[in-house]
């Protein structure tokens, strides 16, 4: 085309090279020909030339392999990387540069020469990132290179391993062995020995104190360890061995598996202690000489243990027995064959003679005996606990009896209507204690109930009883006591013995009289033909009065000389017997007239306990008393015992007329 002068036209021409040129690089050279210009394009000003470098290309890819927990070796990372189009060789169009290699907890991650990756086995699992760098061959300037990121996965394998081991023996008694109440320590340890952690592991052994062990994560190759204790039992003893079982539940062992790695079994030998018991009778001091164990005897008993084991001491013994004083004493250590004893008294009780027999529990309390309080019942026993408690019966003389006493406590005589007071005492007259005495009186109504009763104690039933008509008919009254008691053999109900039924006969007085009483009950004066009432009463004043004129009669007879006279004039003297029969007959006049007077008085004033009138007030003052009965017996109290007085009065007139017809044939 048309160029116009002093223009400039700018031509854009494109190559694509098609290999690689080494410095200076590719030359390109224009040249301008025509337009009017004969010198071009020969001259030189017609020619321009460039050189320019062409560099060579290069594509790194990033790369994923996975390799398994078991290790491997990965295909080269520039399997799938080019070099100007080709396929990238190493040695031949590329060089390989590997990057910072991955740092795994476990295991290793490195790339070799030839472009692979070797994971080695138990490599903790995960994905790891590999750099590395390639560059073209041969080398250019500046350098053509590219970088890429291999990523290794590495797969996962969780196994774990479980182990269990003796740590350490306290060794209480010194033994060097392991030997009962020894403190043994054991630890208990869960290895990861997989490529992978493991969560919630929880190591545990029942027998061990503590039992369990928790770990929230366990790195592979890390452990988690229970750490425990276990106090060697009697079990352990006779078993000889201790089991000590294990089991770590992880994420690859659940509770309860069986399987490898998660459970373990540690078998420990332990040395076997025992011992004896024994228990005895051993002295009686016999206090009363009798020959046998009785109350208040100091019996002595002697408690031994004896270590029989054929070696290892028995620690801190304790021999103890229930019914001594001392009760108990400790050995520090008994070596095999030795002894640890105990040597008590014990005093004879009431409840010992009750019992008929004293028990006394001995016990050994050691390292292979269960502990308990003295005087508890004994345990359950295990395995070869039964040397551990050993118990001795001594018999005890009883003799079970009574004696009943049944007395009148009031002082007689007893007539209707009096009060007798009774007392019943029972008293233990045996060795042992009486249960359930209780002593009936039926007659008083009521009985006394002791619960218990010692020997040589009394059970004392009182009461009292009012004389009816029925007493005074018999003329006595028989009370009889009946006394059981719950004691076998010693008064049972229904036993009709003397002992177990005491009487006491008491007499009731008795009289039989008939009285009278004659009274004038209308009131005067009284002229003939008009009626008069009598009342024979004669009060203790007119008997005075009598009296008063008799001995006045006769001391004017004595002034007069003329019972000299009449003395003299009868030889027989049976005048003397006359008047001496009539001064008697007299003075049981003047006193019946006083015991008149008297109960008359008593009963205007309802006064005087033992009086007949008090004696008709009670009877009438009854329910339903007949008043009519009541007023002959009062009848009867007050005729009192004439009929001596009218037999002296019989005779004093027969004397009197035998007197007469004497002195008429005296005259």
């Amino acid at each position: 085309s048309n160029v116009a002068g002093s223009n400039t036209r700018t031509f854009v021409i494109p190559v694509t090279p098609t290999i690689a040129v080494a410095a200076p690089g590719l030359t390109n050279t224009a040249t301008i020909s025509g337009g009017g210009d004969a010198g071009c394009p020969a001259a030189a000003r017609c020619t321009s030339s460039v050189s320019t470098p062409v560099l060579p290309t290069i594509v790194a890819n990033p790369d994923s392999f996975n390799v398994a927990a078991v290790g491997g070796t990965t295909a080269s990372v520039v399997a799938n990387d080019r070099s100007n189009g080709l396929q990238a060789v190493i040695g031949s169009n590329v060089s390989l540069a590997a990057g910072t290699a991955p740092t795994p907890s476990l295991g290793s991650i490195t790339m070799a020469l030839d472009g692979t990756v070797v994971v080695t086995p138990g490599t903790t699992a995960g994905s790891y990132p590999y750099p590395y760098t390639i560059c073209t061959l041969p080398a250019t300037t500046p350098t053509t290179c590219a970088t890429a990121t291999a990523t290794i996965v590495v797969g996962t394998a969780m196994s774990q391993a479980l182990t269990i081991a003796l740590a350490g023996n306290a060794d209480a008694d010194g033994s060097g062995t392991v030997s009962f109440g020894d403190l043994l320590t054991f630890t208990a340890t869960m290895t990861n020995t997989g490529n992978a952690p493991l969560a919630s592991v929880v190591v545990g052994a029942p027998s061990l104190s503590p039992a369990t062990a928790t770990c929230a994560n366990v790195a592979p190759g890390a452990t988690c360890v229970l750490t425990g204790t276990h106090l060697v039992t009697q079990a352990d003893t006779v078993a000889a061995v201790i089991t000590t079982n294990a089991t770590a539940v992880s994420p690859i062992c659940a509770s309860g598996s069986t399987s490898p790695g998660c459970v373990a079994t540690l078998a420990t030998p332990v040395l076997g202690l025992s011992l004896s018991l024994t228990n005895m009778l051993t002295a009686n001091a016999d206090g009363d000489g009798s020959g046998t164990i009785t109350l208040g005897d100091v019996l002595t008993y002697t408690v031994t243990v004896t270590n029989t084991s054929v070696s290892g001491n028995l620690a801190n013994v304790m021999v103890r027995s229930n019914r001594t004083a001392p009760g108990s004493t400790t050995c520090a250590l008994v070596a095999p064959g030795t002894t640890c004893v105990l040597v008590g008294t014990h005093v004879v009780q009431q409840a010992d003679i009750d019992a008929g027999q004293i028990v006394n529990a001995g016990s050994a309390q050691s390292p292979i005996c269960p502990v308990f309080a003295v005087g508890a019942p004994q345990p359950a026993l295990t395995f070869g606990q039964s040397d551990c408690f050993a118990s001795v019966t001594t018999p005890v003389t009883q003799s079970s009896s009574l004696a009943a006493a049944k007395t009148v406590t009031t002082s007689g005589p007893y007539v209707l209507g009096s009060t007798i007071g009774y007392s019943i005492a029972v008293t233990n007259t045996g060795t042992t204690t009486l249960a359930g005495v209780v002593v009936a009186d039926p007659m008083l109504g009521t009985s006394q109930t002791c619960t218990t009763l010692a020997p040589g104690a009394s059970c004392t039933l009182t009461g009292s009883h009012v004389v009816v008509q029925a007493d005074v008919d018999n003329g006595a009254i028989a009370n009889v006591a009946t006394i059981t008691t719950q004691t076998p053999g010693v008064c049972p109900a229904g036993d009709t013995s003397a002992t177990c039924n005491p009487t006491v006969t008491t007499p009731i007085t008795q009289v039989s009289t008939l009285t009278s009483a004659k009274t004038v009950t209308t009131t005067g004066p009284y002229a003939v033909g008009a009626t008069m009432a009598i009342n024979g009463t004669i009060t203790v004043g007119t008997f005075l009065a009598y009296m008063g004129m008799l001995v006045f009669a006769a001391w004017l007879l004595w002034q007069a000389g003329a019972w000299h006279r009449l003395v003299e004039a009868d030889p027989t003297r049976l005048t003397i017997v006359i008047v001496l029969l009539f001064i008697g007959c007299s003075g049981w006049a003047g006193r019946r007239a006083w015991v008149l007077g008297r109960q008359r008085t008593a009963l205007d004033q309802a006064q005087h306990a033992g009086s007949w009138s008090s004696e008709f007030l009670r009877g009438t003052a009854q329910a339903g008393a007949d008043r009519a009965s009541w007023l002959l017996v009062l009848g009867e109290r007050a005729h009192g015992p004439h009929e001596m007085a009218w037999w002296l009065n019989g005779i004093q007139l027969k004397l009197g007329l035998l007197g007469k017809v004497i002195g008429f044939s005296i005259l």
